[in-house]
């Protein structure tokens, strides 16, 4: 049963990949929620995108089509949610599919502590499976995100934290809205009975992160929201990975010169804790290793070796 009969803006961002709209686009058709309208957003594409749309808003008034110059998919999400009439958003990228019943299910489950629903989660394509997504908690999202990019929110959350954050265009874009979005309290909720078809693919915007990339990004995420975090580098002894460790300091490194040499005494102090356990010539694999993987400066191995 449907509690309620308002407008979902769904939002589909497309850059060059028109090979896959027709299938997100027909999954949206297939939906048992009927009142919906499917906001196609083509983000500088020079394939078959336009073609592919606009033949689909021929089929049904319900799709609009937006062309604009390609600045990002957080740019796309926002220029075609500031085209939504909808009372509630779903951003579904172009190369994914809906279950049937997914706005069904969403808007069920929405109440009034909530600001996002969204479904379980099955990889397609090149590796097939399901994603066993962990039970959302504010403490662990913001180390981790746990919540894929098509969940429901209202558009008036949307617009309370002004969209998506346009600087992050390389990844994670969603993993920072949810952290805005939940913030200052509500609750997020997964809906097992629904279902995002994620589509992996030998490439994409996502695999294309390599370490050091993804090290930026979660450095910029916790320099946005860094009253967040401040209580973990204020406290050596809580326990964080080694990984978000560098992510402090690397922070500081690029935004905030004033804390570098406190950050540096924070992360030299997780690597030694990480390194305890461990012998002399252990010790200096694990250390190459990192420093391979860009996480490490050169000037700490003189210190950890010791």
């Amino acid at each position: 049963m449907i509690k309620e009969n308002l407008l979902v803006s769904i939002i589909v961002p497309c850059y060059n990949q028109g090979i896959y709209l027709s299938e997100a686009l027909q999954s949206v058709m297939d939906q048992t929620y009927f009142n919906w309208e499917c906001i196609i957003v083509d983000d500088g594409s020079t394939d078959s995108t336009r073609k592919i749309a606009q033949e689909w808003c021929n089929i049904d008034k319900r799709y609009t089509y937006i062309y604009i110059n390609n600045q990002g998919v957080s740019n796309a999400r926002n220029i075609g949610i500031s085209y939504a009439k909808g009372y509630y958003i779903i951003p579904l990228d172009s190369d994914d599919k809906l279950s049937i019943n997914y706005v069904e299910e969403m808007i069920s489950n929405f109440d009034k502590e909530t600001k996002v629903v969204y479904g379980k989660l099955e990889v397609f394509g090149k590796v097939k499976g399901k994603w066993l997504l962990a039970e959302f908690n504010f403490e662990d999202l913001i180390f981790s995100n746990m919540i894929h990019c098509s969940g429901m929110f209202r558009i008036a959350d949307f617009k309370s934290i002004k969209g998506y954050d346009s600087n992050m265009n390389e990844g994670y874009e969603d993993w920072e809205f949810w952290i805005n979005l939940l913030k200052n309290g509500g609750k997020a909720k997964m809906i097992p009975s629904a279902c995002l078809f994620y589509r992996r693919r030998q490439k994409s915007r996502m695999t294309n992160i390599d370490l050091q990339k993804r090290y930026r990004l979660i450095a910029y995420i916790y320099h946005k929201h860094s009253y967040l975090y401040n209580s973990y580098t204020e406290n050596y002894l809580k326990n964080i990975n080694i990984n978000f460790a560098y992510c402090f300091y690397l922070s500081a490194k690029m935004y905030n010169k004033g804390r570098v040499n406190e950050l540096k005494k924070y992360y030299d102090f997780k690597l030694n804790s990480e390194l305890n356990k461990y012998s002399f010539f252990h010790k200096k694999k694990i250390l190459l290793n990192w420093f391979k993987k860009g996480k490490l400066n050169i000037s700490f191995l003189d210190v950890l070796l010791k």
